[in-house]
């Protein structure tokens, strides 16, 4: 194995996939990424002929394909290590390309397999396709060097030489005038400005020589981002989190929680009903008017979390249309009839996450509406769980990390008995 394995226990999520792919006699190498990574992304670059039996291969491995539209030869996986509490997210390419819309192809993926060389168990890029690799990643991927990109860089470079496939399309494309060589030594000397600069130099003299096929592929991808090329999505192809639960119980502490641990885009949405804004009060004269502007913030909102779920997004419900429903003493008839319309009207989420707790706990770490409106609103929280199927009761007495947990248990479930997220476009 990977050589960081628990030995008392089965092996990693990680080294599953890598012990699924080494098993199949698929010929791979670890790109970025791995034990060490904490940003729970983990790029691999294998030969062509694997990803007609990828899906397979890595739902054995404990993986759930995340379909995508766009992304070139990308192939995303999600799987959940549950003994560690972490995700995982596999980014597996058959062809080496950069920029935004993966525009820039370099066809080095078979001379980069063929100089790969093993650390311990993995296979992994030689150091100076390494470096080049990460250095056209930066410039061409990214808006700019990322924080701590200069350093991973100089890193890189010490270790690396202008050779390989990858340093090659470097010296053809002479950015700036540059050779191969004399990019290298503006990153050995840290001159961190004249680096920056070789992104735009890059583009201008990689489009100078490939303008049509790179204008296609941008067609190509756009298109099919847009869902107007390819197969057609019946669905959307992202997940809708509902977190609820009275004030107090940590519903703002998960969702930021969730938003920071799984390693997938997400977007936070508010879905109240009831929240009265400032000129709200200006309509109460006018018959119908406070309805029709709930429905249509309603209707805005849930569009809003059809656009980041049709774009392959977690979305992170804050409150829900099921809040409508509470019993409140003082709603009037045209309370009751909002309340029925915003039922109707709004679509389930995929997945609901109740946070539970005595009403006694939640006022005293918020101190509002008081301990009775806390343990009424409690029992209609946990009835709800009661007649649906997708709500999951999290007991939020945990620790906030223990609670964070549970919801990521809930959320894999999920995921593995559902179509799947799909990758950002």
């Amino acid at each position: 194995m990977t050589g960081h394995t628990d030995q008392a226990g089965p092996p990693s999520l990680l080294d599953a996939a890598f012990a699924a792919l080494e098993g199949a006699g698929v010929a791979w190498a670890l790109v970025r990424g791995g034990p060490e990574s904490t940003s729970g992304d983990v790029d691999i670059l294998v030969e062509p002929s694997t990803p007609d039996h990828l899906d397979a291969l890595l739902a054995g491995a404990g993986y759930r394909r995340l379909p995508g539209a766009g992304q070139g030869s990308h192939l995303f996986y999600l799987g959940y290590d549950v003994r560690q509490d972490t995700f995982v997210v596999l980014d597996i390419v058959t062809e080496v390309a950069f920029g935004r819309l993966l525009e820039f192809l370099t066809g080095a993926a078979a001379p980069l397999l063929a100089r790969a060389r093993r650390v311990g168990d993995v296979p992994m890029l030689h150091a100076d396709d390494a470096f080049w690799h990460l250095l056209l990643h930066y410039l061409l991927d990214k808006p700019r060097v990322p924080a701590g990109g200069h350093e991973r860089l100089a890193c890189a470079a010490a270790r690396a030489e202008p050779t390989g496939a990858l340093a090659m399309v470097v010296d053809s494309l002479r950015p700036a005038g540059r050779t191969a060589g004399e990019v290298l030594d503006l990153v050995r000397r840290g001159d961190r400005a004249a680096v920056e600069s070789m992104s735009a130099a890059l583009r201008r003299c990689w489009q100078a020589r490939d303008r049509h096929r790179i204008r296609s592929r941008q067609i190509r991808s756009r298109l099919q981002r847009a869902h107007l090329l390819g197969a057609p999505v019946a669905r959307p192809i992202g997940m809708s989190v509902a977190i609820l639960g009275p004030d107090g119980a940590g519903k703002t502490t998960l969702a930021e929680g969730l938003a920071a641990s799984v390693p997938l885009p997400s977007r936070l949405v508010y879905m109240g009903v009831w929240r009265d804004y400032p000129w709200d009060r200006w309509l109460r004269w006018l018959p119908g008017a406070r309805l029709g502007l709930r429905l249509a913030r309603l209707a805005a909102r849930s569009a809003q979390c059809r656009y980041h779920r049709l774009r392959g997004r977690l979305v992170l419900l804050d409150r829900f249309t099921y809040d409508a429903a509470l019993p409140t003493p003082d709603l009037d008839w045209r309370g009751r009839v909002t309340a029925a319309l915003v039922r109707r009207l709004s679509r389930n989420p995929d997945l609901v996450l109740v946070l539970d707790a005595p009403a006694e706990v939640m006022y005293a770490r918020k101190g509002e509406q008081g301990i009775p409106v806390l343990a009424r609103d409690r029992r209609s929280y946990l009835d709800l769980a009661l007649r649906h199927a997708a709500v999951n009761v999290i007991d939020a007495t945990l620790t906030p990390s223990r609670v964070r947990r549970e919801a990521h248990l809930a959320l894999w479930r999920a995921v593995a008995e559902t179509p799947g997220l799909a990758r950002p476009n």
